[in-house]
């Protein structure tokens, strides 16, 4: 077998297993809902699936706030489940829980 053809079925395969995982796991954006107290960063971004990977990508990340007409992520340290009492109504923000597990 060709060394393309072996590296071409590994990829095929590790990203079915890939998918097949993800398959199993989702996060649903949370709107006019935002946890407050909690953020360690804020940035400026051009589309809420950016917060995501900014997220995914800070050991400390546990969920974020999306400010919608601003176009900013708040990275934050908690999550509504560990701080329900900060989980409060705002209409110019939806939430969400880091997707991955930490």
């Amino acid at each position: 077998m060709p060394w393309s053809y072996r590296f071409f079925h590994f990829l095929a395969s590790f990203t079915t297993f890939v998918m097949a995982g993800a398959q199993c796991r989702t996060e649903i954006s949370i709107p006019g809902m935002a946890l407050d107290g909690f953020v360690f960063k804020r940035m400026s971004v051009t589309a809420p699936h950016q917060c995501d990977f900014s997220c995914e990508r800070e050991v400390t990340c546990q969920s974020y706030n999306y400010v919608i007409g601003e176009k900013i992520c708040e990275l934050n340290n908690r999550t509504k489940e560990a701080r329900p009492e900060n989980f409060r109504s705002d209409p110019a923000r939806f939430y969400k829980r880091r997707f991955v597990g930490r």
